[in-house]
């Protein structure tokens, strides 16, 4: 934990995918549509559907009139993304701001593309496909060149995740092996309580923040507070990450045991840019403190 002058900061949070693990779509919303080819199921059974991981998809969606597609091995050649350069590395990844980009595959139909299509002019730019990381609900559009646009549900309630899936933790450390592999080359240089980076914030930690354990500038902290209104509300604002979703605690005695989640708990999407503002209660009693607790979204996705 770091503190600075008046600001309490905290760090706290929540390989391969295998395309044998059970899907994680949901049961009741496993639905994407193309104009050309009708209905796109990504949870045809447990066994056969999309698996959508932390930093990946893998498994196979089944379309009545095309044919299995494949969405990924799970297994991209580096650990953590596919490289969409060759026939045996590709599929589709999920980008820190939940956008999915690369490619998936039908034996019958071809390539498809998820990319954002307003760069070709066809729609808005809010039609880019992704996930969105508070809901698991999936948006946008993915582009087949033999099948047309298939919508993953901009405009009706389309596919969704009921969580995202972080995979393997080979080395029991608490972080997953596709996380680690981002910013070392093996499984050995991050640790539970070990701090690569001498920032005096574990590389356990700085995985539930999702900040960088090699960059010791790199870390989630408040940066400013303004009370406002006689002291009545405060403007927080903390360094985010849009890969994370955050929670406000407070508490009156810095040295007392314990933090209350604010009321009601509600948990943050990150703003746009690399830091976050949140208007928040001062409460009654004119010392106060607060923390911003990060938390790695996915492990249960709000309905």
């Amino acid at each position: 934990m770091r503190l600075k002058p008046l600001l309490a900061i905290l760090i706290v949070g929540g390989g391969s995918l295998s395309v044998d693990a059970v899907s994680n779509i949901s049961a009741t919303d496993p639905f994407a549509y193309g104009a050309n080819i009708g209905w796109l199921n990504w949870r045809p059974s447990v066994a056969d559907g999309v698996q959508v991981g932390s930093l990946f998809l893998a498994g196979n969606v089944w379309s009545a009139n095309c044919g299995w597609i494949s969405l990924g091995d799970g297994k991209p050649a580096n650990g953590h993304h596919y490289q969409n350069n060759t026939d045996t590395d590709f599929g589709v990844n999920l980008e820190a701001d939940g956008t999915l980009s690369g490619m998936a595959y039908g034996a019958n139909i071809g390539w498809i593309t998820f990319t954002d299509r307003s760069a070709t002019g066809k729609l808005a730019a809010d039609d880019v496909p992704r996930v969105d990381l508070k809901s698991g609900r999936f948006h946008g559009f993915g582009y087949s060149a033999n099948c047309g646009w298939i919508n993953l549900g901009s405009d009706f309630n389309g596919v969704r995740a009921t969580s995202l899936e972080p995979g393997p933790d080979t080395d029991g450390d608490g972080i997953p092996d596709t996380w680690e592999l981002q910013f070392s080359n093996n499984l050995n240089q991050l640790t539970a309580s070990g701090d690569l980076d001498s920032d005096g914030i574990s590389d356990h930690d700085e995985y539930l923040a999702d900040t960088n354990p090699t960059n010791a500038s790199d870390v989630l902290e408040i940066t400013k507070i303004t009370a406002k209104n006689e002291g009545s509300t405060v403007d927080l604002t903390w360094r985010s990450k849009p890969s994370r979703c955050y929670l406000i605690q407070t508490r009156e005695d810095l040295f007392a045991d314990g933090w209350l989640d604010m009321v009601p708990p509600d948990l943050i999407s990150p703003d746009s840019g690399d830091a976050t503002t949140k208007t928040v209660s001062g409460g009654s009693n004119p010392m106060r403190f607060f923390r911003v607790q990060g938390v790695v979204p996915g492990k249960n996705f709000e309905p």
